[in-house]
């Protein structure tokens, strides 16, 4: 049998990811299934759970995950944060994200209502959906890359410093969605908590 290539897996994986928000916004995340988008996709079942093992990670990876074929140079990093570490961390999480505030609002907040509901698999837990979502090296990248030109203030672990932000964000924007307010409306709170976790290690 022939070896699938890197990219052949890549427009695999994204004619899946096409698919399926295609399916997901005309079904909703509860009525969705998965022999719907591979048909939709022009795949077998077999393939969407070979690439992902989960409707809840299907969806993940096709509306909230951090696009990983997205690579931030660290030139690029440097424009985000030349205002200041807090709306730099922001702006770069904004650019990251599939997900269309507008269109795809309602969408999200059903798909973490049915996790409250324990409607999907009782063995996915809110933290993995967190380490899907959220991706910990790029916050390290951004810290790393601050700290070439800013003061510290004292010597906190990057790695830890990290996961505090990524477990910040990802905390305040799920519980705005479930509690019905827009993106818009999380903006000052997450600002203000993540000055709070930075206080102690840099001048921001």
């Amino acid at each position: 049998m022939a070896k699938i290539s890197a990219e052949e897996k890549k427009l695999t994986r994204d004619k899946i990811k096409t698919a399926s928000r295609k399916i997901f916004r005309e079904y909703g995340f509860r009525d969705a299934q998965i022999k719907m988008i591979a048909k939709e996709a022009g795949t077998g079942v077999s393939t969407i759970y070979g690439y992902y093992p989960s409707k809840v990670e299907l969806f993940t990876q096709s509306f909230i995950q951090f696009d990983d074929q997205v690579e931030l140079s660290d030139e690029e990093i440097v424009e985000h944060i030349e205002e200041g570490l807090v709306p730099g961390l922001l702006n770069i999480i904004d650019k990251m994200m599939y997900l269309d505030h507008d269109e795809d609002y309602d969408l999200l907040r059903t798909f973490f209502m049915a996790l409250l509901l324990n409607l999907t698999e009782k063995k996915y837990k809110f933290e993995d959906i967190f380490d899907n979502i959220a991706k910990k090296d790029l916050f390290k990248r951004v810290l790393a890359v601050y700290e070439t030109t800013h003061e510290k203030l004292c010597d906190f672990d990057i790695d830890d410093l990290a996961q505090c932000l990524m477990d910040t964000i990802m905390q305040i924007g799920m519980e705005n969605i479930i509690s019905g307010n827009k993106f818009c409306q999380t903006d000052h709170k997450v600002k203000k908590h993540l000055e709070l976790v930075l206080a102690g290690k840099y001048v921001i």
